[in-house]
């Protein structure tokens, strides 16, 4: 009655099983994030920032997730006056305009964070917290567990004016499947009989 990936690779005497595990530790799983999507018509403005590295900084201390990426801990590579610099983009709030403007100028022109954890117009932007088993392998109560957490911690802090905030992600998007599979069949199955 609940349709779950891990049900279809997860069995005894599976020769792919080792080959997508290893996959999974390797590259990551894109199907294996909760994303709390945050909408603002500037979210690089200091109380969305506030927001975004208070809530980063509280899930990272969660047992639920391996790794969490927002605008505030994401590294990249970026061209310099001098040469090219590698590291955070974020080291602390900004306090000037410039500030605000030079971190804008250094997430928009990078093309590992952009449609990643911000929108190129600059009006959204994502935590994506990673379960810490991959999408294939983690069970229904723990994708439940995992959104409820960032639930808790999104409503943890006072959300900045004028911003829209949500959950999402793949594993909230199972849990809906299967709460609808399961809705489906409690009444289906008593008809059809």
């Amino acid at each position: 009655i609940r349709f779950q990936y891990k049900d279809l690779y997860d069995h005894p005497g599976n020769p792919r099983l080792p080959l997508l595990t290893r996959y999974s530790d390797e590259f990551g799983d894109p199907g294996g994030f909760v994303v709390l999507l945050i909408q603002n018509p500037d979210v690089f403005n200091n109380d969305v920032l506030r927001y975004v590295d208070e809530v980063t900084r509280e899930l990272e201390s969660r047992d639920e997730f391996q790794q969490v990426r927002s605008l505030t801990n994401a590294r990249s590579i970026r061209a310099t006056a001098d040469g090219v610099e590698s590291g955070p983009i974020f080291s602390a709030l900004p306090t000037t305009p410039e500030e605000a403007e030079q971190l804008r100028r250094t997430a928009l022109a990078s093309s590992m964070l952009v449609r990643l954890l911000v929108a190129a117009d600059g009006t959204a932007t994502a935590i994506l917290a990673e379960l810490k088993t991959a999408a294939a392998f983690t069970t229904i109560p723990q994708q439940q567990a995992a959104v409820d957490t960032m639930a808790r911690v999104m409503r943890q802090f006072p959300s900045p004016p004028d911003t829209r905030i949500q959950v999402t992600g793949a594993p909230l998007v199972e849990l809906e499947t299967t709460r609808a599979l399961v809705s489906d069949q409690s009444v289906l199955t008593p008809l059809v009989l």
